[in-house]
Parts: structure tokens; C-alpha cells; sequence
């Protein structure tokens, strides 16, 4: 079924995670930044490597070099920081635009149900979630299928095409 990006996400609450690196990931740090947050583990045989393709032809896209990708890992157990790295590298993921994060399981639950995605150990939706310059979300989309990988590109022009501060507070009495 496709996810539409015309309808109104509730706020996602703050949050914090490890990137490969060891370094902290903030989701208030992307504050004025398009970004786009996909749910992965490292072992996974099927559809993550689907996934994760196609974010790597939307990372390669010199369009959307502007967009931060946040690949977040629902087993941490398993993904080591250095699984992670290993993982990055074999995707060829440029470290300041294409992250790797982990956190406690728990954690990284409640970051799903604020988006409205269930997390398992090693089950997820294979959406990728768009946020846009002013931190909303914009729209989901099955980063598994062709077609919703087209609407996500769309949508991600379109975000970076927007100047943060008039989406953010129009009230400068423009309409």
C-alpha cells in the first residue's frame, strides 16, 4: 500500500543514538536539514539489502547530496559499532552523509512509535522516513518498491528546494 506524504505526522520527540563512529547522532543536530531515517540490521538476508540499494542510488545522486541518511539498526546486539562500520563500508556510505546509529533496543522502539512504526529485534517496516528543514515529518515511503523510491526522490527536491525558516513560521504576512 502506499504511504501518502500529504497527511499530518504527529511531532517525533527528540532523540539520541550512537553512530558508527562512536560519536553521538542527535536528531536535533538536523535542525535546517533534509533527512531521512530507514530501519535495517546488518544480518538481515532479504529486504534491508533491497533497501539499503536503494538508498544507495539516492546517496550516489549528486541532486540529493544535501540529504543525511540515518540507517538505524532494530539489533543492536548483533551490530556492533564496528559491524556497523563494516556494514557502512561494504555500501560505500559517505560518513557525514550516510549514518549508521544504534541504541538500546527499547529505545529504539519508542523512536519507531513516534513515527508510527513498529520495531521488533530484527523486524521493521522498510519505510524510509522524510524530515524536512523545519524537523517534521513529510511523507513515508516503502523504500523497497520502485515506484514509492521515485515519490521519496520527489519529495526529497522538493524539501531541499524549501527555505527552513519560511516553512518553519510563516508569519511574515506572506500567503
Amino acid at each position: 500500500q502506499a504511504i501518502s506524504e500529504n497527511i499530518e505526522y504527529p511531532p517525533v520527540t527528540e532523540f539520541e543514538l550512537t553512530e558508527r563512529s562512536g560519536e553521538p547522532f542527535r536528531s536535533l543536530d538536523m535542525k535546517g536539514r533534509v533527512w531521512v531515517v530507514t530501519y535495517f540490521f546488518t544480518t538481515c538476508p532479504g529486504n534491508c539489502i533491497r533497501l539499503n540499494q536503494n538508498i544507495k542510488l539516492l546517496h550516489n545522486l549528486p541532486a540529493l547530496n544535501d540529504v543525511v541518511w540515518v540507517s538505524v539498526t532494530c539489533d543492536p546486539d548483533t551490530d556492533t559499532l564496528e559491524a556497523l562500520q563494516d556494514y557502512a563500508d561494504r555500501w560505500e556510505a559517505d560518513p557525514e552523509r550516510w549514518l549508521f546509529c544504534r541504541g538500546e533496543l527499547d529505545y529504539i522502539k519508542q523512536i519507531g512509535l513516534g513515527m508510527k512504526l513498529p520495531i521488533f529485534r530484527r523486524g521493521h517496516k522498510d519505510y524510509a522516513v522524510v524530515f524536512g528543514k523545519e524537523g517534521k515529518i513529510r511523507g513515508m515511503f516503502d523504500a523497497t518498491r520502485k515506484s514509492e523510491v521515485e515519490r521519496l526522490k520527489k519529495l526529497l527536491m522538493k524539501c531541499l528546494a524549501e527555505d527552513a525558516a519560511s516553512t518553519e513560521d510563516d508569519q511574515t504576512g506572506g500567503n
